[in-house]
């Protein structure tokens, strides 16, 4: 309903368990149910950041690995974008918010 002059970003979101599908299917499959929580992490397009410190301690873990960066969108100032977002995170969906965006050098 609206022109943008400055194209189309594509944005995945998505959550982030510790626990395996399996150990989140096998609990909400018990009686009573076993509630799975809420995810440690939200992905955005397949990248973030994971709390290594909520890890077993014999766990590997690499937060400083180049696709654990958070996602970068690349706007130039003035112009109108388009956002698509769409979200695969149940059961709980995330809130999302803009704003002014600052133009860095």
């Amino acid at each position: 309903p609206f022109a943008y002059d400055g194209g189309e970003h594509e944005v995945l979101l998505n959550d982030w368990w510790h626990k395996s599908t399996y150990e989140q299917a096998a609990g909400l499959a018990a009686v009573p149910i076993v509630w799975v929580g809420e995810p440690q992490s939200l992905l955005i397009n397949g990248r973030g950041r994971y709390n290594c410190s909520a890890m077993a301690p014999d766990a590997a873990c690499n937060a400083t690995h180049p696709e654990c960066a958070a996602q970068v969108f690349a706007v130039v100032p003035g112009r109108t974008y388009r956002f698509r977002i769409a979200s695969v995170t149940p059961p709980s969906p995330p809130s999302t918010s803009r704003s002014r965006c600052t133009r860095r050098r």
